[in-house]
């Protein structure tokens, strides 16, 4: 299910919609990404902070492009 990695809200590209919607489902309860892998950006094997913090060096510093293993 893998078509955009680090689209966690599967809106068709990574934005800050993805960072808050893996927020949502990690301290709030929110929904799960409809694509676990592609809501894992750092391809770690579950999704945690790591993919917030990856999501976001990528959005705005430049970093690394999301995976999915």
């Amino acid at each position: 299910c893998c078509n955009t990695p680090g689209d966690a809200d599967n809106g068709g590209d990574v934005n800050i919609g993805d960072v808050t919607w893996v927020i949502a489902y990690i301290f709030q309860g929110g929904s799960a990404p409809p694509c676990m892998k592609e809501g894992d950006a750092d391809g770690g094997g579950d999704i945690n902070i790591g993919d917030v913090t990856f999501v976001i060096a990528y959005i705005f510093q430049g970093g690394s492009a999301p995976v999915c293993l």
